[in-house]
């Protein structure tokens, strides 16, 4: 292993937080998880994962549009969107599934 340096670097403090977390009970620390994830970029060439803009609105002005048209259309309120963003993963596709269940019926 090379010689060590310190990198600082500016983040917020909820992502922090929750970096830390998820990478607790992945049984790393922030510089490992963040030594993992360079090393990565390196081996691939890439950043090894796909980017994707934030807020696609007109791919989602699409979509919804596609659904509306068959009949698919399930609308969530920006409240209901924003706590999504917060939610796990496995409660936020619940969430969802019963929102597609109530605007079938």
């Amino acid at each position: 292993m090379g010689q060590q340096i310190n990198v600082n670097i500016r983040m917020d403090k909820d992502l922090k937080e929750g970096a830390d977390d998820l990478f607790h009970r992945m049984g790393l620390n922030m510089t490992t998880a963040i030594n993992t994830f360079v090393r990565q970029c390196l081996r691939e060439e890439s950043i090894p994962f796909q980017i994707k803009p934030y807020n696609d609105y007109q791919a989602k002005i699409r979509l919804s549009i596609r659904q509306a048209d068959e009949g698919r259309l399930t609308s969530f309120t920006i409240d209901e969107l924003e706590a999504l963003e917060d939610m796990e993963t496995d409660k936020a596709r619940e969430f969802i599934n019963i929102r597609r269940k109530e605007a079938s019926q």
